[in-house]
Protein backbone atom coordinates (compact mmCIF):
# COMPACT_ATOMS: atom_id res chain seq x y z
CA UNK A 1 0.00 0.00 0.00
CA UNK A 2 1.33 3.57 -0.82
CA UNK A 3 1.50 5.74 1.89
CA UNK A 4 -0.84 9.22 1.03
CA UNK A 5 0.68 11.83 -1.32
CA UNK A 6 1.89 14.68 0.12
CA UNK A 7 0.31 18.24 -0.82
CA UNK A 8 3.65 19.03 -2.79
CA UNK A 9 2.96 16.03 -4.79
CA UNK A 10 -0.70 16.13 -5.12
CA UNK A 11 -0.54 19.86 -6.71
CA UNK A 12 2.20 18.13 -9.51
CA UNK A 13 0.02 15.49 -9.97
CA UNK A 14 -2.69 17.56 -10.99
CA UNK A 15 -0.70 20.15 -12.59
CA UNK A 16 0.93 17.44 -14.77
CA UNK A 17 -2.36 16.02 -15.84
CA UNK A 18 -3.29 19.72 -16.82
CA UNK A 19 -0.47 20.13 -18.75
CA UNK A 20 -1.24 16.56 -20.35
CA UNK A 21 -4.94 17.70 -21.13
CA UNK A 22 -3.56 20.96 -22.28
CA UNK A 23 -1.45 19.24 -24.82
CA UNK A 24 -4.53 16.93 -25.91
CA UNK A 25 -6.51 20.22 -26.44
CA UNK A 26 -8.76 19.02 -24.20
CA UNK A 27 -9.03 22.46 -22.20
CA UNK A 28 -11.70 22.12 -20.10
CA UNK A 29 -10.35 18.90 -18.49
CA UNK A 30 -7.27 20.91 -17.90
CA UNK A 31 -9.15 23.79 -16.34
CA UNK A 32 -10.31 21.31 -14.24
CA UNK A 33 -6.89 20.01 -12.92
CA UNK A 34 -5.42 23.73 -13.03
CA UNK A 35 -8.30 24.49 -10.76
CA UNK A 36 -7.54 21.17 -8.78
CA UNK A 37 -4.00 22.49 -8.24
CA UNK A 38 -4.54 25.53 -7.46
CA UNK A 39 -6.72 24.91 -5.00
CA UNK A 40 -4.01 22.70 -3.24
CA UNK A 41 -1.25 25.46 -3.64
CA UNK A 42 -3.84 27.91 -2.07
CA UNK A 43 -4.11 25.98 1.02
CA UNK A 44 -0.32 25.16 1.08
CA UNK A 45 0.61 29.01 0.98
CA UNK A 46 -1.91 29.32 3.93
CA UNK A 47 -0.42 26.63 5.94
CA UNK A 48 3.24 27.16 5.02
CA UNK A 49 4.31 24.53 6.60
CA UNK A 50 7.45 22.30 5.91
CA UNK A 51 7.78 24.47 2.04
CA UNK A 52 9.17 27.29 1.78
CA UNK A 53 7.80 30.38 0.92
CA UNK A 54 9.67 30.86 -2.66
CA UNK A 55 8.36 27.79 -3.64
CA UNK A 56 4.52 27.83 -2.53
CA UNK A 57 4.41 31.27 -4.16
CA UNK A 58 5.71 30.18 -7.11
CA UNK A 59 2.89 27.07 -7.46
CA UNK A 60 -0.03 29.66 -7.06
CA UNK A 61 0.94 31.42 -9.69
CA UNK A 62 1.50 28.83 -12.10
CA UNK A 63 -1.86 27.27 -11.50
CA UNK A 64 -3.14 30.89 -12.04
CA UNK A 65 -0.87 31.11 -15.20
CA UNK A 66 -1.66 27.53 -16.50
CA UNK A 67 -5.56 28.56 -16.45
CA UNK A 68 -4.72 32.09 -18.10
CA UNK A 69 -3.05 29.47 -20.98
CA UNK A 70 -5.97 27.62 -21.21
CA UNK A 71 -8.41 30.60 -21.42
CA UNK A 72 -6.47 31.82 -23.78
CA UNK A 73 -6.36 28.59 -25.97
CA UNK A 74 -10.03 28.87 -26.23
CA UNK A 75 -9.73 32.36 -27.37
CA UNK A 76 -11.52 33.93 -23.96
CA UNK A 77 -9.79 36.91 -23.38
CA UNK A 78 -11.79 38.03 -20.86
CA UNK A 79 -11.26 34.69 -18.34
CA UNK A 80 -7.47 34.89 -19.11
CA UNK A 81 -7.58 37.86 -17.84
CA UNK A 82 -9.17 37.50 -14.82
CA UNK A 83 -6.34 34.59 -14.39
CA UNK A 84 -3.65 37.23 -14.74
CA UNK A 85 -5.48 39.98 -12.36
CA UNK A 86 -6.60 36.87 -9.37
CA UNK A 87 -2.28 35.93 -9.54
CA UNK A 88 -1.81 39.90 -9.10
CA UNK A 89 -4.33 40.15 -6.21
CA UNK A 90 -2.68 37.03 -4.51
CA UNK A 91 0.55 38.71 -5.41
CA UNK A 92 -0.55 41.68 -3.51
CA UNK A 93 -1.37 40.03 -0.75
CA UNK A 94 1.62 38.11 -0.55
CA UNK A 95 3.71 41.28 -0.68
CA UNK A 96 1.74 43.08 2.10
CA UNK A 97 2.11 40.14 4.67
CA UNK A 98 5.95 39.35 3.29
CA UNK A 99 7.11 36.61 6.02
CA UNK A 100 10.59 37.77 7.54
CA UNK A 101 12.11 34.85 5.94
CA UNK A 102 14.69 35.35 3.48
CA UNK A 103 14.07 35.53 0.15
CA UNK A 104 10.92 36.42 0.59
CA UNK A 105 10.84 40.01 -0.95
CA UNK A 106 13.31 38.46 -3.57
CA UNK A 107 10.44 36.00 -4.40
CA UNK A 108 7.80 38.25 -4.52
CA UNK A 109 9.64 40.45 -6.90
CA UNK A 110 10.80 38.10 -9.84
CA UNK A 111 6.89 36.37 -9.57
CA UNK A 112 5.97 40.40 -9.85
CA UNK A 113 8.42 40.76 -13.08
CA UNK A 114 6.95 37.57 -14.54
CA UNK A 115 3.58 37.86 -13.70
CA UNK A 116 4.27 41.43 -15.64
CA UNK A 117 5.95 40.10 -18.68
CA UNK A 118 2.67 37.81 -19.39
CA UNK A 119 0.54 40.46 -19.13
CA UNK A 120 1.91 42.50 -21.22
CA UNK A 121 2.70 39.24 -24.20
CA UNK A 122 -1.45 38.54 -23.16
CA UNK A 123 -2.17 42.48 -23.82
CA UNK A 124 -0.23 42.42 -27.08
CA UNK A 125 -1.60 38.88 -28.19
CA UNK A 126 -5.22 40.77 -27.09
CA UNK A 127 -5.39 44.55 -27.85
CA UNK A 128 -9.32 44.29 -27.89
CA UNK A 129 -9.11 43.93 -23.88
CA UNK A 130 -11.38 46.52 -21.91
CA UNK A 131 -9.89 49.59 -21.09
CA UNK A 132 -10.91 49.11 -17.47
CA UNK A 133 -9.27 45.30 -17.55
CA UNK A 134 -5.60 47.19 -18.45
CA UNK A 135 -6.64 49.91 -15.67
CA UNK A 136 -7.55 47.33 -12.94
CA UNK A 137 -4.17 45.30 -13.99
CA UNK A 138 -1.83 49.09 -13.82
CA UNK A 139 -3.59 49.88 -10.63
CA UNK A 140 -3.18 46.36 -8.56
CA UNK A 141 0.71 46.63 -10.22
CA UNK A 142 0.86 49.80 -8.95
CA UNK A 143 0.04 48.57 -5.07
CA UNK A 144 1.94 45.93 -5.63
CA UNK A 145 5.56 48.16 -6.21
CA UNK A 146 4.51 50.38 -3.61
CA UNK A 147 3.93 47.34 -0.63
CA UNK A 148 7.24 46.39 -2.04
CA UNK A 149 9.26 49.30 -1.70
CA UNK A 150 7.46 50.11 1.47
CA UNK A 151 8.56 46.91 3.07
CA UNK A 152 12.14 47.33 1.56
CA UNK A 153 12.66 51.01 3.02
CA UNK A 154 11.36 49.25 6.68
CA UNK A 155 14.19 46.48 6.20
Amino acid sequence: MRPPASASDVWHQYTCRGNTEYQLACYGNAILMHNQALDHARHQFAMLGDTSFGQTLSKVLISHFSLADCYRALEQPPRAASCYLEALRFLRSAAEELPATQGALEAVLQAGTHLHTLWCEFAHEFPDIPDSTGLEYHAGSQALCAALTQHAVHH
